[in-house]
């Protein structure tokens, strides 16, 4: 028995119609579904962004750290910063590390840098005089035993300085130099004589094919030291200064106009002894750094010589080796020579190495090699 026309493609009517609804329940399932997903995608993607209100904590100097701030939508009222509390300096407890204060300290003051000392001798006391007497002339280095030495400059005070006269000796040197780019080789010879009243020292350089070149100095001595009587300085010709001590001054062969006469004046020869014989007797009084002022006289005139005290060296000579201590004359002016001693206490502080330096790099250098009595 038929139910009915058959469609089209031959299915009986009734299961065309079940698969009808079929159609359309399936077609509402997936309306449902779909409208879901759109509410759901609205949802998402239709809620307002919120912007996140982060507070940092701060640390101060003064201020405490704040405690972070929670999280706020941008309509939130803003929370009002802590007012800054003022620092109790007087606080004795420990504060936390956010509220260290550091306290400015005051710096040290720079330690002085040491100056070089200088020690002018000749500012000795004189002795005292008659009142009729006239006063002799004072400035140079008078050095006595008895009397106070008053400092100057930067230099340590000095209330007394002993003196001890090398023996008598005879010191050989080997030397070598240097003049106008060529270097030649020399001999040179120093003796030192005295019998505790009077010294006589000379001092020779001598060189092939150049000749000699030979200072002098003789005189008395005294309870400050050596007292020049004569200077001379021979080089083909000699020149020779007078210490006249009657007249208080000092007179020249040069005819270059006489000097005074002041007490301690050494002439250029005699201040090597005289330096050695204040060494001797107190080498502790001229620790390194100190200068020494000498008014010396040389062969046509006055010169100031300020020799600094350098320090000890071990030297090795053609004679061996020697301890000793090295000064320097400085130079005060622009053509002035260097001058670099070492005295060695072995021989009472005469020396075993003299090496004089032109402005123009020429010099000669002598250094010990024997020595034997006068």
């Amino acid at each position: 028995m038929s139910s009915g026309p058959l469609p089209p493609w031959g299915i009986p009517k009734r299961v065309a119609l079940w698969l009808a609804l079929g159609v359309v329940l399936a077609h509402l399932v997936a309306l449902d579904v779909v409208g879901k997903a759109a509410v759901v995608s609205r949802t998402v993607f239709t809620k307002p962004f919120v912007t996140r209100t982060v507070a940092l904590s701060r640390t101060d100097d003064n201020v405490p750290a704040a405690a972070p701030q929670a999280v706020s939508s941008p309509r939130a009222p803003v929370r009002p910063k802590p007012p800054r509390q003022p620092v109790d300096s007087t606080a004795t407890s420990a504060a936390p590390a956010s509220q260290m204060v550091s306290v400015p300290v005051e710096p040290e003051p720079a330690k002085a840098e040491p100056q070089p000392q200088e020690i002018d001798v000749a500012q000795a006391s004189p002795p005292t005089l008659p009142a009729s007497a006239p006063a002799p002339a004072t400035g140079v280095q008078a050095v006595d035993t008895a009397a106070p030495v008053a400092p100057v400059a930067s230099s340590v005070p000095v209330t007394e300085v002993a003196l001890a006269l090398p023996g008598s000796m005879r010191l050989k040197y080997s030397a070598e130099g240097l003049k106008d780019n060529l270097t030649y080789r020399a001999r040179a010879e120093i003796l030192w004589q005295h019998d505790g009243s009077q010294y006589e020292a000379r001092m020779e350089v001598s060189a092939f094919l150049v000749g000699a070149r030979v200072r002098t100095s003789s005189g008395k001595i005294g309870p400050a030291g050596l007292l020049p009587d004569r200077f001379s300085d021979k080089f083909r010709s000699e020149q020779a200064a007078h210490f006249e001590r009657g007249k208080n001054k000092v007179s020249f062969s040069a005819n270059t106009p006489d000097a005074p006469l002041l007490a301690g004046l050494q002439d250029q020869l005699s201040v090597l002894f005289q330096l050695a014989s204040m060494l001797g007797g107190s080498t502790a009084k001229y620790p390194p750094g100190t200068d020494i002022a000498f008014e010396t006289i040389g062969p046509r005139s006055p010169e100031t010589w300020v020799i600094r005290v350098v320090g000890e060296e071990m030297l090795n000579l053609p004679g061996g080796q020697a301890r000793s201590l090295k000064l320097t004359r400085l130079p005060r002016r622009d053509y002035d020579q260097t001058t670099d001693l070492w005295l060695a206490p072995e021989f009472g502080y005469l020396p075993v190495r003299i090496k004089i330096t032109d402005k123009n790099g020429d010099f000669v250098d002598q250094q010990w090699r024997a020595s034997e009595p006068p």
